[in-house]
């Protein structure tokens, strides 16, 4: 009984599967056939997904690419296309001064890179002077700026060594090296050579200028001779040159000399100095006065009281005129003629010789005078013995002074 049941419930379970599995077959194929499209629509947008991710990598990097190649090829065509443009090296040439006389010509050369212009001239009357430059263009390397008198070339020689024009620039613009954009500006001066200008007067009648060898030092040495002039000999000096004024042999006359006003660090007594540098004109710089004269100074020696010889007698000169400033001199009764420079103190000043007493008379001590002798005369008296003669104690004679 219990299996009969069992059996008909199976049976009925049975029945029942079946009908539902008639039922839902459709919506479970549906519901199937949606998940499969749903996945297969899923791994579809996957797939073209990744492909568009790829595909804009690629597309990224060929725009990379392109855009690298593209300024790379820009760089290439031209690489200063946002600079400014660097201009090429320029020199000004600027003639400052020219105190020359005369109009001479003188040449301005530039050594460099393809220099444009490569020279030029220009003369003391060029309205350019002091007023606008020379422009120079040239390529970037060294240069060199010359001038020069026209015609005699760089390596001119002049008197005395050195050129005939004192030609001065401002050096470090005037050569070196030049690079692009930069500019330089090289001032010139060109003068004369300061001169000393020396005359030489004689005085007395018969006597010439030309009688006598004037003498030039510069800078302590001898440099120049030539026969006295009236109307000037003219020496070129340089700047800083110290010098020296002399007449070689007076001839037994008296020399005296004189400077211009404008000379500086002078000796009053003798044409001698240091040429100075100033803003004036530089053509005389100084004027050396030489006047030979007859100022003498005569001194007549004489003996009182003796035997000795006048010419064993002798005294000496002390004086500002280095020519006779301690000079010793024997004795003449007829006098000795001694030239004395005009204006120069003296003093004669007897030496003492055994028992004599020297005096003096006249002008033994006084000044030089242009034209004119000045006479003194010395007397060397020889001292008076005051003995007596007594008889001593032993009934003798005795010399008793």
């Amino acid at each position: 009984m219990v299996k009969s049941k069992l059996d008909k419930s199976t049976t009925l379970l049975t029945i029942l599967s079946v009908i539902a599995l008639v039922v839902l077959s459709p919506a479970t194929n549906s519901w199937a056939s949606e998940i499969l499209s749903t996945r297969g629509n899923n791994s579809e947008n996957q797939s073209r997904s990744d492909t568009n991710v790829n595909n804009d990598f690629k597309t990224l990097n060929d725009d990379k690419d392109s855009s690298e190649n593209k300024s790379e090829s820009k760089r290439a065509i031209n690489p200063f296309k946002n600079l400014h443009t660097i201009e090429k090296p320029n020199l000004s040439i600027i003639i400052k001064s020219v105190k020359v006389e005369g109009q001479p010509v003188f040449t301005v050369k530039i050594d460099g890179e393809n220099p444009t212009p490569s020279e030029f001239d220009f003369t003391p009357a060029d309205r350019n002077i002091g007023l606008k430059s020379h422009e120079i263009e040239l390529d970037p390397g060294k240069y060199d700026i010359e001038v020069y008198p026209k015609g005699l070339g760089s390596d001119f020689p002049g008197s005395d060594n050195h050129p005939p024009y004192d030609i001065r620039d401002s050096h470090f613009d005037c050569r070196g090296s030049i690079s692009f954009g930069e500019h330089r500006t090289c001032e010139i001066s060109i003068e004369d050579w300061p001169r000393l200008m020396i005359y030489t007067h004689s005085v007395p009648e018969g006597i010439k200028a030309t009688d006598f060898v004037i003498g030039v030092m510069k800078n302590n040495k001898v440099v120049d001779e030539f026969a006295g002039k009236e109307d000037g000999e003219r020496e070129n000096m340089m700047w800083g040159d110290q010098y020296h004024v002399y007449v070689k042999d007076n001839k037994g006359l008296s020399v005296q000399y004189s400077n211009s006003s404008n000379l500086q660090n002078s000796d009053p007594y003798w044409c001698t100095g240091t040429i100075k540098h100033d803003d004036g004109p530089s053509f005389t710089k100084v004027n050396c006065y030489i006047v030979i004269d007859l100022s003498q100074l005569k001194v007549i020696v004489k003996e009182q009281g003796g035997s000795t010889p006048v010419g064993t007698f002798k005294y000496k000169i002390k004086s500002d005129d280095i020519s006779v400033n301690g000079k010793e001199y024997n004795g003449n009764l007829q006098g000795t003629v001694i030239p004395i420079r005009p204006g120069a103190s003296y003093d004669v000043q007897p030496l003492d010789y055994n028992n004599y007493i020297p005096t003096k008379f006249g002008e033994c001590d006084n000044q030089g005078e242009s034209g004119k002798v000045k006479l003194c005369t010395l007397t060397f008296n020889a001292e008076q013995e005051n003995c007596n003669i007594k008889i001593n104690e032993q009934g003798k004679p005795e010399k008793v002074c």
